[in-house]
């Protein structure tokens, strides 16, 4: 399994990129698909213009989002995805 200490030092882009490629995981596949799903409805309202107030909860909404990809990279291991 992969730590928890290894993948929180990836990117929340490179996190989104691994679980697209746990997609390929029958267990995960609809777990990781949405996990990439809400990273691409994040990167697009945090594209937008946003006063400062929705600029703050969307970082709160992103280090959300990273905890549940690490966790769910964790659980299954990064050795499964990277092969």
């Amino acid at each position: 399994m992969a730590s928890k200490k290894n993948t929180q030092r990836l990117s929340l882009p490179a996190l989104a990129v691994l679980c697209q490629r746990a997609t390929q995981d029958p267990v995960v596949r609809q777990k990781a698909s949405k996990l990439k799903e809400e990273w691409q409805q994040l990167m697009l309202r945090d594209s937008a213009p946003a006063n400062a107030n929705d600029k703050q909860k969307i970082e709160v909404e992103k280090a959300a989002l990273k905890k549940r990809m690490i966790e769910l990279l964790a659980h299954i291991g990064l050795e499964t995805i990277i092969r």
